[in-house]
């Protein structure tokens, strides 16, 4: 018999509840104190203090719209919780 964690937590983009596979689901790095991406305006330096913070199938394909136009790798659009 194989195991198989699905998490449960909000969208970090949208709030929205939603399940994915803690492993899988696309997150973004989010300096615990300021609540910042590495890359925001007023980030400190590496702390070491990121968490990683999912974001949902829904917001990945809102956020891909954007990256698209500025030719950035595509997030995945992928629901995760379904194997």
């Amino acid at each position: 018999m194989t195991g198989y964690m699905i998490g449960v937590g909000p969208c970090f983009t949208c709030r929205k509840n939603f399940a994915f596979d803690p492993d899988r689901v696309p997150s973004v790095p989010i300096d615990s104190v300021t609540g910042l991406a590495p890359d925001s305006d007023g980030a400190r330096p590496d702390t070491g203090q990121y968490v990683k913070e999912p974001i949902c199938p829904d917001c990945c394909k809102a956020i891909n719209v954007e990256r698209r136009k500025l030719e950035l790798e595509l997030m995945s659009e992928t629901d995760t919780s379904i194997q």
